[in-house]
């Protein structure tokens, strides 16, 4: 019997559906991994989640047997095998804060995360330099600029990937001297 059928003579439910699709759906992602010839491994992940909807109306008895709906997610990763997974790949940085205001001679911190590819942060801070324009005047004590001269500022921090000394993200923050 073809999975047609079953659907025509209604022996598949709803919820059978939804894990059918999520099977197929599963096989056809995996037959394009595996086609690909540039040596990426395809992870599939499908999550179901059932919930039930509850009336909001108050006093209302609920039923023991209320309708439910089934979420299906799937996420794919997709993996070099070429790299470490033991080192650490920045997708972009963060400099903190993104718009500060001081007084001339006062000082500012900045810190600066850096984000992978899966969603993991990391503090980048100490590895960081750090770039104001010579005419602010001031100083810099590590990432703790000590103001001078009155204006608006862009503060920059630059990261060089220490593995291959060529990879480079910057990101800019606005600092206003009073």
């Amino acid at each position: 019997m073809s999975i047609l059928n079953l659907f025509q003579t209604k022996i598949i439910n709803k919820r059978h559906y939804s894990i059918l699709f999520s099977i197929l759906l599963c096989i056809i992602l995996e037959l394009v991994a595996c086609g690909s010839s540039d040596g990426l491994q395809t992870i599939t992940t499908i999550t179901e989640q059932e919930t039930t909807k509850i009336p909001v109306a108050s006093n209302t008895i609920v039923p023991s047997s209320q309708p439910t709906t089934t979420t299906t997610t799937i996420q794919t990763l997709t993996l070099d095998p070429t790299l470490d997974p033991t080192v650490f790949y920045v997708a972009y940085i963060v400099i903190d804060p993104k718009q500060s205001t001081i007084a001339a001679g006062e000082s500012q911190v900045f810190t600066v995360t850096a984000h992978d590819y899966e969603g993991n942060s990391y503090d980048i801070t100490r590895d960081c330099d750090f770039i104001i324009k010579r005419e602010a005047g001031g100083r810099w004590e590590f990432n703790k600029y000590i103001s001078s001269n009155i204006g608006i500022w862009e503060v920059h921090a630059d990261y060089w990937n220490p593995i291959s000394g060529t990879e480079f993200w910057r990101d800019s923050a606005v600092l206003m001297v009073n």
